[in-house]
């Protein structure tokens, strides 16, 4: 499968002009082979670097073999897996793996190697290729990194990838567990791409109901395959492949991570600062796909309940409740206050809210059924509660009241709080 790159480049009807870092996106059986014909193209050129751990550092030998007619000789940079995040002990062990006359490198691992590879691309100026080993989070085409940098989440500009080259044969052969993780990543665009809309028609923030509508019907299309792809199926694990990318390129297409991540990645940012929960040792979309199913029941929630039907004007918005936020957060609330600088709600008018209250209700009456969506990805061996991560079911009303603040976006979750009989949580 190869990815039509320029689907959605250039002019489009939103009236926006998109444009695209990566040129090149594979997704095939024996896809390493591409290297060769890769190694040659101009903007790369020669002193190639693989990035990999110890589990990837077989697809890195791989690709290593590929490009030996094209290097003198072969380079890892291999980083121990054990405890390897993307933070600043690893960008601090990479590049000091890296030699001086590193010309590219080539990310062969999961969500945690892309996003430290592209960071040290960035620093070095240097372009890099993504080599995705499971299909299990969206970021491996994206022009930013998700970092914890002394603790705290950020989401900071890296390189995007001249080329992402997906073998089929390595990433259907991941481990499970991760490509479950992927489903839970699919399936938090439900809720992101709904946060979108309605931020759009509340503030009229930019909006690509073209590349949205894409991306939905992508993750309809997985949603219909995942028992075959529980099954081992090779054409659904690549269709599974296929929306993670286009996820990616959309972020790239828009220049931000809106139509990847919403009021459920939130949730999970909020997890990983461990403000109210220990550490956990959860995945990326493990958390992603529960904070999903929770944040559906919140929406529909707010529907049943009345809050959306503009009976009663919104409330008038009264600033950040600092002293919550400085109880909350404790040794992060300095970060949380530079993120909600400026506040995403301070723009909003209780007459702009009001006048988009019957668009909002048509966006969450078209949401999934998160009980029918949550049974799906039971049977198809996602996690799907608190407990399954370590979290307790006490801490819902926390997660929903303070994860609207750990990004400066607007989410129908951080609008709750201007809703008449919003109930708890805001």
């Amino acid at each position: 499968m190869i990815f039509d790159i320029e689907q959605f480049a250039g002019e489009c009807v939103c009236g926006a002009t998109h444009s695209l870092s990566t040129k090149e996106i594979i997704i095939e059986s024996g896809a390493v082979a591409r290297f060769d014909s890769l190694a040659r193209r101009p903007e790369l050129g020669d002193g190639a670097v693989v990035v990999c751990d110890d589990n990837t550092r077989f697809c890195a030998e791989r690709i290593a073999e590929v490009l030996g007619g094209h290097m003198h000789t072969a380079r890892f940079a291999c980083l121990s897996a054990k405890d390897l995040h993307a933070d600043e002990h690893a960008v601090a062990l990479l590049d000091g793996l890296l030699p001086p006359d590193a010309g590219w490198l080539v990310a062969a691992g999961d969500g945690t190697i892309h996003d430290t590879t592209r960071f040290v691309a960035k620093e070095r100026g240097i372009p890099f290729v993504a080599f995705p080993t499971a299909a299990a989070v969206d970021a491996y085409v994206s022009a930013t990194s998700a970092m914890t940098w002394h603790g705290y989440k950020v989401t900071v500009p890296a390189a995007a990838p001249v080329a992402v080259i997906a073998d089929t044969d390595v990433f259907s052969a991941a481990p499970y567990r991760l490509t479950a993780s992927g489903f839970g990543e699919v399936f938090g665009k439900y809720t992101s791409l709904a946060d979108w809309k309605i931020a759009s028609a509340v503030t009229g923030e930019p909006y690509c109901e073209r590349i949205a509508s894409r991306i939905g019907e992508a993750a309809d299309a997985v949603r219909a395959e995942m028992s075959g792809i529980r099954r081992g199926d090779r054409d659904g694990c690549e269709r599974l492949m296929y929306t993670l990318l286009l996820s990616g390129t959309a972020m790239q297409l828009c220049g931000n991570s809106r139509p990847a991540s919403g009021a459920e990645h939130h949730m999970s940012h909020l997890w990983e600062l461990e403000v109210i929960n220990p550490r956990l040792g959860a995945l990326h979309g493990e958390k992603v796909g529960i904070g999903a199913v929770l944040i559906l029941r919140r929406y529909k929630e707010l529907l049943k309940s009345g809050a959306l039907s503009g009976d009663r004007a919104p409330a008038v918005y009264e600033g950040l409740p600092t002293r919550l936020l400085r109880a909350k957060f404790g040794d992060h609330y300095g970060n949380i206050v530079v993120e909600n600088t400026p506040d995403p709600l301070a723009s909003v008018s209780r007459d702009s809210l009001h006048d988009a209250l019957p668009e909002i209700r048509e966006i969450v009456a078209g949401l999934p059924d998160p009980e029918t969506l949550r049974k799906q990805m039971e049977d198809a061996g996602c996690k799907t509660t608190l407990r399954e991560i370590g979290l307790g079911d006490g801490l819902l009303r926390d997660s929903l009241m303070l994860s609207p603040f750990v990004r400066a976006r607007l989410t129908l979750q951080r609008l709750s709080g201007m809703l008449p009989s919003a109930g708890a949580a805001l």
